[in-house]
């Protein structure tokens, strides 16, 4: 009878400890959604920053070109 109460014991002891294990694993997964979620509102704002200073640098380069060229020159001469 004490060999059963025993091996009971035992075997409630093993299924707390797998509990507590999963239990621990579901927390780590909810820490871990919350800390990607995280990451990727920053990468959202870090990629509009990198689109916005993109396109800046595009209009640049284009006003650039444009005062430069010789069809510019042309357009600007014919409007005085």
């Amino acid at each position: 009878m004490q060999e059963l109460d025993r091996k009971i014991d035992d075997q409630r002891a093993a299924l707390k400890a797998d509990l507590i294990f999963e239990i621990a694993t579901k927390a780590d997964i909810a820490n871990l959604r919350t800390e990607i979620k995280t990451d990727i509102t920053r990468l959202d704002g870090e990629l509009k920053s990198i689109r916005l200073w993109m396109k800046l640098l595009v209009a640049i380069g284009i006003l650039g070109i444009s005062f430069f060229s010789p069809a510019a020159v042309k357009l600007l001469e014919m409007l005085k």
